[in-house]
């Protein structure tokens, strides 16, 4: 027995991934607490991974083309380095464009 809802899955069901190279990661030899402290103030300011990812949706949901948009491919290449932002220092920064209206 089939689930019986073929009609509700995408045409297509494979796709080719994306590649996502890692930004060079900021080193320190030497860390002190004020760098601790820093980083943590500088991650509670500028996490962004929630609103790339809600942006990610909503832009899906409103265009033909789902997941595959471009602004979606902007999109997961932003959530993708709002997910190393920890251990990277490097901060996405969402366009005006891609966020929802």
């Amino acid at each position: 027995h089939g689930f019986g809802g073929e009609d509700l899955l995408p045409p297509e069901r494979d796709w080719e991934a994306m590649d996502y190279s890692p930004p060079e990661v900021k080193e320190n030899p030497s860390i002190t607490m004020d760098d601790v402290k820093n980083f943590i103030i500088e991650y509670v300011k500028n996490d962004q991974l929630g609103r790339i990812a809600n942006a990610h949706l909503v832009q899906a949901d409103l265009n033909e083309e789902g997941a595959k948009c471009d602004k979606c491919i902007k999109l997961a290449e932003l959530h993708s380095l709002a997910v190393d932002f920890p251990k990277t220092g490097v901060i996405p920064t969402m366009s005006a464009e891609l966020r929802p209206p």
